[in-house]
Parts: structure tokens; C-alpha cells; sequence
């Protein structure tokens, strides 16, 4: 396969000038700025415009202000791969598909970089060729730039001098006076005195600057609003605060949302370019309240919506594998055919997937390939995929369906022996055409031409005994019945 594949990509370095470019390339990112040590990552699609089944792309960019980390290709509309890397400022992505075609805007492979530079900003260009049977479209390249910026420096906590200088001492030092006894222990009036006194020493104010004393701020997810490649998140807090969000596949924050406003409610939206079907995800909320004290809320995860596959298991001779337990990995799903053979997974990936079932003590394992289907947007703004995939598996094993009884197996074989033992019984009871002489002491069996005298009537007698002019025959001679002695010799 490598090596036809080499020749198909030298096919295309040949023609490709010569076909038109309906298509274009395209560079979603998960943020339009980067902060200096931090990563991001970039989804290349390509939308080529004409159906093709293999895309040669290649994405460029400044290594002295970005450093290339990894290429992710799950849930790419190009499942398999020939090439896969990256680094001296471009990353090489051959990927194909068997037995399909991509047309419409396809998902390829997610880049992740990460920012080397504090300032300025850098510019990303991806391009490629598609083929299709030996004819390549070249798509318009596509471009994107990311702006990369200082992380702040840390919030200082209010630089606000008054706590160095908490209750100065001279205030107990004045006993006397209607304000030392309302601050000390007197009377009914100096009490409430006292009382108000006591009020002003918590500093309202002065302390209030103090929330930025490290107390974090209490936000609560309010809204989850997952889709296929959707996710929104709706966040509130009793105080004003500012929130961002990291995400990525699971266990994987590499990209982040923009830093929103200071409010008291917040909805962010995750870029649905990062966002894939039937896939998981993990995020993490961040956030920072007007005295810049910050809060982060654990890790948690969330998976997508994705497609409906209806798988059918049957045999080489095309009948149903009926009533099996199937595994499909790699986010291990299981389920049990049913009389057609077909069972159904929900939420799956596109790209490809193991199948897998037991028989007799044996795994039987597949690849399969879920095709990317395109999003839509119903009238009342949710998004649906187009309907069920059907997808076959094992029909190209030699398993023997519903041979389910023992019986039938052990009745083969039955009328297997009984056809040997007749034909050994068959065997043993034909006669040799060739007999040796009796009365002799010689070992050796004489060979007698044709006889056509009719059988001998005496049930006693000898064929030899009877055949008239017949002779012992010398050792080693051979006897013709119609020979005449020479007496004379």
C-alpha cells in the first residue's frame, strides 16, 4: 500500500498545476493570542470542493516565536496517515481515507504550539494538495496570525498603604472624654458609644480592600450546554469577576478562551473548531474577582455529542452473527448483535475504531472507519448530523454461524466413519486377479495368462487341477496354458 502511495503522490508532484482550485485550506485557533510559555493549538481543515481521498498538507510557521509540540488526528475525515510531524518550522501532514471520498469542509489534524516569544506577533500558512485517483486539486492556501502577549504580572494585592498602619495605639492612650469611655466600658450611653466605636475599628472600608486577602471567589456553573461541536458554559457569582477557560481533549488543556469582562454573570463558548464529535473533553474554569484574587475550579470533563452507527456482523458466507457481544475501542463501548447481526453504538467519533468479539475462545478484531458527517443547524438552533451510519464488519472471516448445537457437528462426523468403514469392508472382500500355485514350495506366485475354460464343476477342484495341459511351472518360469510339451527336447 506505502508503495503505492508513493507513486500516487509522485503522480500529483506531475499534474498537479494542471487542475483547477475550487477549494481552500482554513486555520482555526483556539485563541487569537498567546501568552509567552503557554500553548495553543490550530485545527487544519480543508474544504477541497471536488471529492478527494487523500490531502498532502503542509503548515508553516516561525520557529524563533513558536515551537511545534504535537499533530492530534483524532476524529480526522482523513483517518489513516503516512506522515505525521513536525519542527524547522513546518509540519507535514499525508493522511488518506479507504474506500470513500471528503468534498465539503473536512476536519484534517490539530497542531499545538507552544509560544516562545512575549511580544509582537507570527503568522501561520498551511497548504496542500488533495488527489483523487491520480488527480489532484490544489485548495487555496490558508493563513492566521497569532498575537503573543507578556503574562501579567501578578496582582498585587492592593498596594493601598492604610493596613501597614492598622488602629494607631493613641487612641486607648486618651482616657478621658466622651470617646475614650464610648471605646472603653462606661454607662448606658457611652455603651452604644461604644458599640459604634467598635464598628469603625473593623474598618469597613480599610478591611474591605482586605477581600484581597487571598479569600477566592465563589463562582457557580449554572449552564452546560454540550453539542456535537458546541460547548457553552453559563457562570454566576455574588461578586463582579472576570473568567476564562482552559480545554482540550481529555486530560489535555491546551487551549483557552478569551478573558471576559467583570460582571456578575458570565456565558463562554468553547471554539467549535476544537470542539469534535463523539469525543471527550476536559476543561477547568479560572477566575478573578475586581481585588485580583483568583479562583480555579477542578478539572472536569464533558463528552460531545456524536454519531449513530449501526454495525452489521456477518460471516464470510454473508450470514448473521447473530446474539454476540461486540467492543468497540478505542473509548471502549460494548453491545450484543441482534437476529439481523446489527447492533448500535451512539456518540461515536469519526475516524477509525477496533470492533471486536469472542467465539470459541477466540478475539476476532477489526478496523471500521466512521465518516465525518456534516453539522447542521435546525430552525430552532440546535445542531444535528446527518442519519444512521451503516457500517458491515468480519465478513471477509470464515466462521461458522449458527452451526449452535453440538449435535450437528458430531452427526458430520458420524456419516464421515460409517462412509470409511464401508469402504474398507468393500475393499478387504475383492479377489487378487493373481494367485500362487498350489503344493509348491516356492514362495513365488506364478503369473497366468487368460483362461477361457468356464469354471470347474468339481467345487473341490483346483482352476490348475483342471485346465487341461497344464504343467508345474520351473522355478522362476512363466506358464502359457496353450503351450505343447516338446517331448523330444
Amino acid at each position: 500500500m506505502i508503495g503505492g502511495l508513493v507513486a500516487l503522490f509522485g503522480g500529483v508532484l506531475l499534474i498537479q498545476h494542471t487542475v483547477a482550485t475550487p477549494g481552500n485550506f482554513s486555520l482555526g485557533l483556539s485563541s487569537s493570542s498567546v501568552q509567552n510559555g503557554n500553548n495553543m493549538t490550530v485545527n487544519v481543515r480543508v474544504n477541497p470542493g471536488t471529492a478527494i481521498d487523500t490531502i498532502d498538507a503542509s503548515l508553516t510557521y516561525d520557529q524563533s516565536k513558536l515551537q511545534f509540540v504535537s499533530v492530534n488526528s483524532a476524529g480526522s475525515a482523513f483517518p489513516l496517515e503516512l506522515t505525521n510531524s513536525g519542527g524547522d518550522g513546518s509540519v507535514s501532514m499525508i493522511r488518506f481515507i479507504t474506500g470513500d471520498t471528503v468534498s465539503g469542509d473536512s476536519f484534517v489534524a490539530q497542531v499545538t504550539f507552544k509560544a516562545l516569544a512575549g511580544s509582537g506577533s507570527t503568522g501561520l500558512s498551511v497548504s496542500g494538495t488533495g488527489v483523487l485517483a491520480g488527480a489532484a486539486t490544489t485548495p487555496d492556501n490558508g493563513t492566521a496570525t497569532v498575537n503573543l502577549t507578556t503574562p501579567s504580572a501578578p496582582n498585587p494585592t492592593p498596594s493601598n498603604p492604610s493596613p501597614t498602619t492598622p488602629s494607631t495605639p493613641s487612641t486607648p492612650s486618651q482616657p478621658s472624654g466622651g470617646g475614650g469611655n464610648s471605646g472603653g466600658s462606661g454607662g448606658g450611653g457611652s455603651n452604644s458609644g461604644g458599640n459604634s466605636g467598635g464598628g469603625s475599628n473593623n474598618g469597613g472600608s480599610a478591611n474591605n480592600g482586605g477581600s484581597s486577602t487571598g479569600k477566592p471567589v465563589k463562582v457557580d456553573i449554572k449552564k452546560k450546554h454540550i453539542e456535537f461541536t458546541r460547548a457553552i458554559f453559563g457562570m454566576s457569582s455574588s461578586t463582579k469577576f472576570r473568567v476564562y477557560i482552559k480545554y482540550g481533549l481529555e486530560n489535555q488543556l491546551l487551549a483557552q478562551t478569551s478573558l471576559t469582562g467583570f460582571g456578575n454573570d458570565h456565558e463562554v463558548s468553547l471554539d467549535p473548531n476544537v470542539v469534535l464529535p463523539g469525543s471527550k473533553f476536559s476543561y477547568q474554569v479560572i477566575a478573578e474577582d475586581e481585588q485580583g484574587n483568583k479562583t480555579e475550579l477542578p478539572v472536569e470533563n464533558f463528552k460531545t455529542k456524536g454519531y449513530h452507527v449501526r454495525m452489521y456482523l456477518v460471516d464470510k458466507f454473508e450470514k448473521p452473527l447473530r446474539h454476540k457481544k461486540v467492543v468497540m475501542h478505542s473509548d471502549p463501548v460494548e453491545g450484543t448483535t441482534d437476529e439481523s447481526g446489527a447492533v448500535m453504538f451512539e456518540d461515536v467519533a469519526p475516524g477509525n475504531h477496533k470492533v471486536e468479539y469472542k467465539q470459541d475462545g477466540k478475539v476476532y478484531s477489526q478496523e471500521v472507519t466512521v465518516k465525518g458527517q456534516p453539522i447542521k443547524t435546525t430552525e430552532d438552533g440546535a445542531q444535528a448530523a446527518d442519519p444512521v451510519q451503516q457500517l458491515t464488519a468480519f465478513q471477509d472471516l470464515a466462521v461458522v454461524e449458527n452451526s449452535n448445537s453440538p449435535l450437528l457437528a458430531g452427526s458430520i462426523v458420524a456419516v464421515m466413519v460409517l462412509i470409511a468403514a464401508v469402504a474398507f469392508v468393500f475393499l478387504r472382500r475383492k479377489k487378487p486377479l493373481t494367485s500362487s500355485w498350489p503344493g509348491s514350495g516356492d514362495s513365488g506366485a506364478a503369473v497366468l495368462g487368460p483362461i477361457n475354460t468356464p469354471p470347474p464343476s468339481d467345487p473341490g477342484a483346483t482352476l490348475v487341477e483342471k485346465a487341461t495341459g497344464l504343467q508345474k511351472p520351473d522355478p522362476g518360469s512363466v506358464v502359457n496354458p496353450n503351450q505343447k510339451e516338446d517331448k523330444d527336447k
